[in-house]
């Protein structure tokens, strides 16, 4: 016996690399010894047996030329003591002078000798054995059969000779007439088609040998699926021509019912479009009546940073004119300027915005801490010269609110005013109190006043137009602010609280993007 592996030096590692890339076709991927044969094949001892390959089709392969290998397999079916071919150790395999081959498996030492496999068997014959009908055999099958209409399972039987390794012949079929190709059956000899879909059908199986070479002839049946009634053409086509001849006896009456809805569409779109553009001016009038109840304070409010500015400047002036100048002190003074400078552009911008008269602002993101600011800001001198106290309570990342900025301040002016107007009343000064927050769906503007609450008697007809519960008072404010509210989708609430005074609430839905 040649103590030598009979192959090359390197031979196994450099052929691992190859089967390496792929994974079909060899049935393991664990290789513990290749030998090489005269006849241009490796013989390969894994953990699942024996195989076979063809050094051209494994360089195909590795080249990317080919998809898969076809090897032959030897295992206990083939007088094996054991599939498992054992490795780790040198040498697991070897070959003999006379050519024979020797793997180490489990279970002892196996001989193979390559000259009685150099030739390859042809793929075994195909018989379709029988065709089966919600388990009935089918009679004549043997040419073009009829399925009858209704949910049905058909059953196709077929099997291959082989006297070899009969166990190991693989099958796939297809049936032409549904989308899909060949489906790998295995060692399955039976195909089952339940509630197939009316038409002409055409059923292919082939055949494998323990190889895996496809026989080229391949055996079939044709058959069709006859369909009800209603599922033929001649029926759909009756279908519609009746459709069209009671379609045209309809068009007349139904041409008419659309133009009058039509009409009434645009009436209404009409109405909408006067009532919006009502509620508009409407909401204009409110808000100039409102800045003008406000003009002594806004003046007062205004005046304060343009007299800062005044002597800001008169400081700056003396200090340049003393000829010794404290420049750091000038700057400050100039950074003081600037802000109050700021502060009066501000108020004028919160002004022109309230008095200018426009149609209805788009919804679009609004951070409601920075309005609610900015309107106390407004607010500022009218709270300070009733003393009232006001408390500012924001809340931390609350995501923007999907309004108007103009019509947020609109309605939080018009309930600071009422809470204002609500607390002179009151048998002692308390303090209004605003405060923001998300309560996970929508964001909330809360306005709590000091006051005597609302009378039981209003609770129901607050937010009617004209009804009021100051003396003098018109009655739109919490009206118009409602209608504002539901126009961005949105809610205005009014309770008493358990602690005393009124409390409304603003909810509008969180923007979007």
């Amino acid at each position: 016996m040649d103590r030598k592996r009979g192959r090359r030096p390197g031979l196994a590692e450099g052929w691992k690399d190859s089967f390496g890339r792929w994974r079909q076709g060899l049935g393991d991927n664990s290789i513990t010894q290749i030998l090489e044969d005269d006849e241009g094949h490796l013989w390969l001892g894994c953990h699942r047996g024996i195989f076979r390959v063809s050094k051209a089709e494994v360089e195909a392969v590795a080249a990317g030329r080919a998809d898969a290998i076809h090897p032959l397999a030897l295992d206990e079916s083939d007088g094996m003591p054991a599939a498992g071919c054992t490795g780790g150790y040198c040498p697991a395999g070897l070959r003999t002078k006379a050519g024979t081959l020797l793997f180490s498996t489990v279970r002892g030492l196996v001989e193979v000798d390559p000259e009685r496999f150099t030739k390859e068997a042809a793929p075994p014959s195909l018989l379709i054995e029988d065709v089966l009908l919600d388990a009935k055999r089918v009679k004549g099958w043997g040419g073009n059969f009829v399925v009858p209409p209704g949910p049905r399972e058909l059953e196709i039987r077929y099997t291959a000779f082989s006297y070899s390794k009969p166990s190991k012949i693989r099958f796939r079929y297809r049936l032409e007439g549904l989308e899909g190709g060949w489906a790998e059956a295995g060692n399955q000899r039976s195909a089952r088609f339940p509630l197939l879909p009316p038409g002409d059908y055409r059923f292919q199986v082939s055949a494998a040998n323990p190889d895996g070479r496809w026989s080229e002839a391949v055996s079939g049946v044709r058959f069709t699926v006859k369909p009800f009634y209603w599922q033929t053409a001649w029926f759909a086509g009756g279908v519609v021509a009746l459709l069209m001849a009671t379609g045209g006896l309809l068009a007349a009456s139904r041409a008419r019912f659309q133009m009058t809805r039509l009409r009434e569409r645009e009436q209404l779109a009409r109405a909408d479009a006067e009532a919006q553009q009502h509620l508009n001016e409407v909401a204009h009038l409110t808000r100039v009546s409102t800045l003008g109840e406000l003009s002594s304070a806004l003046a007062h409010e205004l005046n304060q940073p343009l007299a800062a500015i005044l002597g800001n400047a008169q400081v700056g002036r003396r200090d340049l004119q003393s000829g010794t100048p404290d420049m750091p002190e000038i700057g400050a003074i100039l950074d003081d300027i600037a802000d109050d400078a700021k502060r009066a552009g501000g108020i004028i911008h919160g002004m022109r915005a309230m008095f200018r008269k426009e149609a209805a602002s788009e919804p679009r993101a609004v951070d409601v801490n920075q309005a609610v600011t900015q309107t106390l800001g407004l607010l500022h001198s009218e709270i300070v010269g009733r003393r009232v106290e006001v408390e500012l309570d924001p809340g931390e990342r609350i995501p923007p609110a999907r309004a108007g900025r103009v019509e947020i301040q609109q309605i939080l002016i018009n309930l600071v005013l009422n809470g204002l107007d609500a607390m002179k009343a009151a048998p002692q000064r308390g303090k209004i109190r605003v405060a923001t927050s998300f309560n996970g769906a929508q964001v909330e503007i809360r306005v709590h006043d000091g006051g005597p609450g609302i009378p039981a008697e209003m609770m129901d007809r607050l937010f009617e137009p004209f009804v009021s519960t100051k003396q003098g008072g018109l009655g739109l404010g919490l009206a118009i602010s409602r209608s504002i509210a539901e126009r961005f989708h949105g809610k205005l609430l009014a309770e008493n609280h358990p602690d005393g005074g009124a409390l409304f609430c603003l909810l509008l839905p969180v923007f979007a993007g």
